[in-house]
């Protein structure tokens, strides 16, 4: 479980690379709901780190938990 792999330019330590993907608004209601946060500092948290679409496209396998 490394959920900054490609922030930290990690991701060559590793194979296969393992993305588990949500839809935007799911993500952004569960970290609401998980962190008891509003939705602001949510998409605060999320812009903050590199977007999931492009870990998507970057993962070797993607298990889809929307």
């Amino acid at each position: 479980d490394v959920p900054l792999l490609f922030e930290a330019k990690m991701n060559w330590l590793t194979k296969p690379v393992i993305v588990v993907w949500v839809d935007p608004e799911t993500q952004l209601q569960r970290l609401v709901v998980r962190d008891g946060i509003s939705e602001e500092q949510a998409l605060n948290k999320i812009h903050s780190q590199f977007p999931l679409e492009s870990k998507r496209e970057r993962a070797d396998i993607v298990i889809d938990n929307s």
